[in-house]
């Protein structure tokens, strides 16, 4: 039968109150279960077991922080009872609600079983708990407390690994300014005709550098290979920029795949005389890709009607033999070609 009881009692009631817990546990009295010095052990029991948010790289003194965290925690515990008495062996199980709080964000409770024992050695009780309860209500508490910290952190961590590749980007572009122009003429080939924003292009530049920086053995290697990880995950992302990159970096697309694919003019292979195209083909061609520009990038009112253009142009254009396409590469670079080469 479980023994409620009160976690204060009247000196002058209880003879039992200015024992210590160790006469306590020699005379088997339940009362034990309420001693400071019992329900202290308890709860730095369910501290030091404690679930703290893990570390997300930015914060420097990780252990600093926990022991802030914890330390806006406050512990008490009511409704105790006794649940075992072992005389004999001076030990006496106990249950109690134990509430822990943290200003502005609330209380968890949770029923723990607590074990106390003489520890002969020393003569002191000593505490083990049961903390299945505990676990996740100290744990919650912790991630509300540790959350704004570790995204400030994080934010001004990051902030400074930008500046620091920034800087990293700079200096690889002074010092292989004839390779950054190469590369931002492929982008702007590439991406000719399909409404690349300045900044989408700037994104694509940025990320072939911290590329090159990654693949190669100068400084900040490490660091650019997480800032052109990083800048993949937002250009791909559901933002302003949504971008696609073909092999290895070797062209760009809006990644919902409606793109012309264009070819670096280095990679591209001329036609022989007999498939060149005439100055009136280049004409029809000109237009269709004009046609085809004001359709994709809309005409107002008018955009269905250039579509339509656009689409009849295409089969004038086939049975004049000239084509778009093949899938030529593995990269998929398509460009105008004739229809059935001679």
């Amino acid at each position: 039968m479980q023994l409620r009881i009160p976690v204060l009692c009247a000196a002058l009631m209880l003879a039992s109150c200015s024992k210590s817990s160790v006469q306590l546990l020699k005379d088997g009295d339940p009362e034990v279960c309420t001693k400071t010095d019992v329900t202290d052990q308890l709860f730095e029991i369910i501290k030091d077991h404690a679930n703290f948010p893990q570390n997300n790289g930015f914060v420097k003194d990780y252990e600093k922080a926990r022991q802030k965290w914890i330390s806006k925690v406050t512990f008490s515990i009511s409704q105790i009872t006794s649940k075992n008495v072992d005389k004999p062996n001076q030990q006496i199980t106990c249950n109690g609600l134990v509430h822990m709080s943290a200003s502005e964000i609330g209380q968890q409770d949770a029923s723990v079983d607590y074990l106390i024992k003489s520890d002969l050695s020393n003569g002191k009780a000593i505490v083990e708990a049961d903390l299945s309860n505990a676990s996740y209500p100290i744990a919650f508490l912790l991630e509300k407390i540790g959350s704004p910290d570790l995204l400030e952190a994080r934010t001004v961590g990051i902030k400074k690994n930008i500046a620091k590749a920034d800087y990293y980007e700079n200096k690889w572009v002074s010092s292989h300014s004839s390779e950054a122009k190469t590369i931002h003429e492929n982008i702007e080939k590439t991406v000719k005709g399909n409404h690349f924003s300045q900044a989408e292009k700037d994104t694509a530049f940025k990320i072939e550098v911290f590329n090159k920086i990654c693949r190669s053995e100068e400084d900040g290697q490490a660091l650019a290979c997480s800032r052109r990880d990083s800048l993949l995950q937002e250009a791909q992302g559901s933002g302003p920029i949504h971008l696609c990159y073909q092999g290895d970096f070797s062209g760009w697309k809006h990644c919902d795949g409606t793109d012309v694919e264009n070819v670096p003019a280095s990679i591209v292979t001329e036609p022989s005389s007999s498939d060149a195209f005439t100055p009136e083909d280049n004409k029809i061609i000109e237009q269709a890709d004009y046609l085809n520009d004001k359709c994709r990038g809309g005409a107002g009112d008018q955009t269905e009607s250039v579509c339509t253009q656009r689409d009849d142009l295409y089969n004038k254009m086939e049975k004049l033999n000239i084509c778009w396409g093949p899938e030529d590469s593995a990269e998929y670079q398509k460009h105008w070609m004739r229809c059935h080469p001679k």
